[in-house]
């Protein structure tokens, strides 16, 4: 497969989401427990959903580029239960398309508490895909 170059804004934009993404892990990982979310938490999460929710067009090419690039080096021999539109569907519908942060935090903890599967795999792939940004920036510049 083809190596994709990506500009400069490119990488900085998956960086971004990366950020962002990982910001809104931790704020919900903290929220985890049996107190409701502050003020200052449900306006960090909002500041953080409306920010995925803009870039979420623009980052999509780029995601496509590593959920392909991620299928031929797995080459089947990795038992994946998430393709790209189940992810990018999961990560919206689980983290930042609910409305409230208590919202997310009460589909998150369902009737136990612990981490759902789902956030960690989740939060394993973004790494990927952060880890993959770079790789593909640094071959871009020794170019």
């Amino acid at each position: 497969m083809e190596q994709k170059g990506y500009s400069k804004s490119e990488v900085e934009l998956a960086f971004q989401w990366v950020q962002h993404f990982c910001d809104l892990e931790r704020l919900l990982l903290r929220l985890l427990h049996p107190s409701p979310p502050t003020e200052s938490q449900e306006q960090k999460y909002q500041r953080l959903r409306r920010w995925l929710l803009t870039n979420e067009q623009r980052i999509a090419p780029i995601w496509r580029d590593f959920w392909q690039h991620r299928d031929l080096v797995l080459n089947g021999e990795y038992d994946t239960l998430i393709d790209l539109n189940n992810f990018i569907e999961m990560a919206g519908d689980t983290l930042y398309n609910p409305e409230s942060c208590r919202d997310v935090v009460d589909s998150l903890r369902g009737t136990e508490d612990t981490v759902p599967d789902e956030f960690c795999s989740l939060a394993n792939i973004v790494v990927e895909f952060y880890l993959w940004v770079a790789q593909q920036e640094c071959r871009s510049v020794s170019i």
